[in-house]
């Protein structure tokens, strides 16, 4: 027999997704934690919106960088990377709420669809 399915829970999910940003960034080495310090970081993680600043900050960071002509540290590329992937993930879950709450499929945001966003924190 099939079991009925559980229904997926949009905040624990979120929740999760914050979870596993703060515990990187918990376990970071000091050396990795340095280079983001450098940058004004890190901040406090408590929402998925701080997870989504961190993915933008970071993939700003590695493109200043490659204009400049310099190497990006592979602690930061590694940490744009975790945070790009948690950003894609919390933009999945808010497309599962979407399209619970109102039955269609909305956009994928700038962001993911490789456009320019600017950061509503200051630098």
């Amino acid at each position: 027999m099939r079991q009925p399915e559980e229904e997926f829970d949009t905040d624990e999910a979120m929740g999760e997704v914050v979870d596993a940003a703060q515990l990187y960034l918990s376990e970071c080495e000091v050396r990795s934690l340095s280079v983001i310090l450098k940058r004004g970081m890190p901040y406090p993680i408590i929402s998925a919106e701080d997870v989504e600043l961190y993915a933008h900050k970071l993939r700003k960071e590695c493109v200043a960088l490659r204009s400049a002509g310099e190497d990006i540290p592979d602690e930061l590329e590694a940490m744009r990377d975790f945070f790009t992937r948690a950003a894609r993930v919390i933009y999945l879950i808010r497309l599962k709420l979407d399209e619970e709450m109102s039955g269609s499929a909305a956009p994928p945001p700038p962001s993911l669809r490789g456009e320019r966003v600017r950061s509503p924190h200051p630098h």
